[in-house]
Formats: structure tokens, sequence, C-alpha cells
């Protein structure tokens, strides 16, 4: 006699998570399904003034216990919160969803720069400075662009990739965005 295993693997109940919420979600005539660039642009004008980068939030202050995701300070409604906080249920579960796979996932930085700078934000606060939107070594005075074109064998879009990441986190920590 077959039966279903005692443990499902974490993959596929993250699987059936998802496929749920797609299914007991209500989505009126006038809404659109959210997928996933949804939830990035739901954030980006609902979320982003007050929290920053969603998946820098997502990884430096939400962790995930047991497939689901706890806030600071909503350790057991985290769910619940979203919906609460200025959400809808339909964007606030697009929301989590995306904040899940975020809190999951390490960034690229932390892939492939990690095992010498540790956290972006250390390295921008620790060893650059931003001047006239310009990000420089602040012992050397070295223009970070020309650096790290000569770092590591970097490729030319690799270089534009993080510095773009470098110079986002050199406005958050030195002279915030003003957004209208």
């Amino acid at each position: 006699m077959n039966s279903i295993p005692p443990v499902l693997p974490v993959c596929f109940l993250k699987l059936i998570l998802i496929i749920s919420i797609a299914f007991v979600t209500n989505v009126s005539a006038t809404d659109t399904p959210l997928t996933s660039t949804d939830a990035k642009k739901i954030w980006e004008k609902s979320c982003f003034t007050c929290h920053g980068d969603s998946g820098d939030m997502a990884r430096n202050f939400l962790k995930v216990v047991d497939g689901e995701l706890q806030g600071p300070l909503h350790k057991d409604t985290f769910r619940m919160f979203l919906t609460n906080h200025y959400l809808s249920k339909p964007k606030a579960e697009a929301i989590y969803a995306m904040l899940l796979t975020q809190a999951n996932a390490k960034s690229r930085f932390e892939k492939e720069c990690s095992s010498c700078h540790q956290k972006a934000t250390d390295l921008v606060r620790d060893k650059l400075v931003l001047h006239n939107g310009v990000l420089y070594n602040k012992n050397s005075k070295q223009v970070t662009y020309n650096f790290l074109q000569t770092h590591r064998n970097l490729k030319q879009e690799d270089v534009k990739f993080f510095m773009r990441k470098l110079t986002f986190l050199g406005y958050e920590i030195y002279q915030p965005i003003k957004l209208q």
C-alpha cells in the first residue's frame, strides 16, 4: 500500500503554499492578478519610502521559521501585520511571498563578495564615502568605479551592477534620497 511520506521536503511545502495562496486570494474583476513583478512595484510604491530595498529588509530584519516569515515585532503575526499595514489582502500576499523568497536567498553581494567584505552596508559605511554622487575610498580617495574595473577580474556589466548597489547604499547612508 502506497502511503504519503510523513515529512515532505521544504521545497514541496513552499510550492503548496504558493499554489494555495493563488487559489485562496480573492481578486476582483477590476484587479489584475499579482505576479512577482507586481510585488516589486507594490513595494516600490507603498513600502520603499519607509523600509528601503525589499531584499535588504527581508535578509536583514526578517527570519524564516518553519517556512513562515517573522518580523522583529510581529513574530507570529507577520502575514496579518502586512494586511493591516496599508495593504489590501492580495497585495499583502504578494509582498509576503516576495519577502519570503528574498529572506531565504542570499544577495548577489553576499554570494560573490562576503568572504572578504561581509555586508555591503558595512563596506560602504566603513570604507567608502559619497561625494557629489560619486563613491570614493575613504583612505586612498580613489574613485570606487575605477577600482572595481580592476578588482577580481570583474566584467564591465558586473562593475555597473555593483556600482549601482553600492551607490544606492551610499545615498541611504550619507544623504537619504528625498522622494517626491
